[in-house]
């Protein structure tokens, strides 16, 4: 019992030293993607490529195996547009560990963490032995061997960004923004633990004011001085975050407006002054006209559904012929309990059924936001790339 009790005010005291800096950086942690315990098995969505992963008592041990003449490589097979990411880790003899994303096609990005410094690449130039990836961003460190250090890492658009201790490093490239398939740890040299592991989706800190204020702000990050398509290049998954929305999520009202100026500014731009090929800028309008499609087919089926439940609510008046036609004032107290009983039962069964019929308009639009969310994936890969 002594030993929780000081476990849990280590714990407690240790989030209240990490959590000043372990906030967000580019987005805010949305929905959990992964959370394990590290004390059971890996689930089926994390597959080891080289070197040994093994769980123990809630820490994930690494280490790379000689033989292979590679470091060791863990994926998660889940391809994060936007994350967030938190874990602690400790050096036991390991040189370096590596947090990255790769795309269909190879590596997109990495930060790497060293004892005496970090640094955010890109990496889709990277050949292995012959040319590093291009460094983005770097920053010094004295990490010491056999002691904890928590991780705050953040990728968006084509942005990356991470807090390692107290030292930040941030890196920017249009390769950062390629459609990511997957992410992994690697570790090069013996041994290391990680443990305290969250990953979540991220999601844009504009959009959460917005919504959070119910203002008319925009929820995309538009900077009137860049290229519109660069725009969209950067803000398509964060707007495509919100127009497949679940119903019961609320989607702030100044996205649809925001994806019909940026739509006609795209017109005029590849007009006036393009900064790429019509076939890009005609692609980009196509994706901003899905969207707005999208928003309105979203809107509609929020109509439906908020009648849907209405009707069903009202359909929850507990009576029936046989009931009203036994009642009388002549009932006796057992007739009278029989019949409260009755009515109790036809009341759960109307609430049941009610609800059954308030979530399939969830349900409809869950299927059909997964179907718009593949075309806008297709279309987006493509003009993605038109534009590199």
């Amino acid at each position: 019992m002594k030993y929780h009790f000081r476990h849990f005010i280590l714990c407690n005291l240790c989030s209240l030293l990490f959590a000043p800096f372990l906030h967000a950086v580019l987005v805010q942690p949305g929905k959990v993607v992964a959370h394990p315990n590290f004390k059971d098995p890996l689930g089926p969505e994390w597959s080891v490529d080289k070197g040994a992963w093994t769980v123990k008592n809630g820490e994930l041990v690494a280490t790379d195996i000689p033989a292979q003449n590679h470091a060791a490589v863990l994926w998660h097979q889940i391809g994060l547009q936007s994350a967030v990411i938190d874990f602690e880790f400790l050096f036991d003899g390991a040189k370096t560990l590596v947090v990255g994303c790769d795309s269909a096609y190879g590596h997109v990005a990495r930060l790497v963490i060293a004892p005496t410094n970090a640094k955010i690449a890109e990496d889709s130039t990277e050949v292995k032995k012959i040319r590093p990836g291009q460094t983005l961003g770097e920053t010094s460190m004295n990490l010491k061997s056999g002691q904890w250090y928590p991780v705050h890492l953040e990728w968006t658009g084509d942005l990356m960004a991470a807090r390692i201790d107290r030292a930040e490093v941030k890196g920017q490239h249009p390769t950062l923004a390629t459609i990511k398939t997957r992410w992994f740890f690697a570790v090069s040299g013996s041994r290391l633990e990680l443990r305290n592991l969250t990953v979540r989706e991220g999601v844009s800190s504009a959009t959460v004011s917005a919504s959070a204020q119910k203002s008319d702000a925009s929820p995309l990050e538009i900077d009137p001085n860049r290229p519109r398509i660069e725009i969209l290049s950067q803000q398509a998954l964060n707007a495509e975050e919100w127009v497949v929305a679940p119903l019961d999520e609320s989607v702030p009202g100044g996205i649809r407006q925001n994806l019909v100026s940026l739509r006609e500014d795209l017109a005029d731009e590849g007009k006036k002054k393009p900064k790429a090929g019509i076939e890009a800028y005609s692609l980009g309008y196509q994706l901003c006209n899905t969207m707005v499609s999208a928003l309105d087919e979203r809107a509609r089926m929020l109509v439906r559904a908020g009648y849907t439940a209405k009707q069903a609510d009202a359909n929850t008046g507990v009576t029936s012929p046989a009931l009203e036609a036994n009642r009388n004032y002549m009932m006796s107290w057992p007739q009278y309990k029989r019949e409260q009983a009755q009515r109790g039962e036809l009341l759960r069964q109307k609430l049941k059924g009610a609800k059954v019929i308030k979530e399939g308009s969830k349900v409809e639009w869950s299927t059909r936001a997964t179907q718009i969310r593949s075309n806008i994936d297709i279309t987006y890969a493509k003009f993605r790339n038109l534009m590199r």
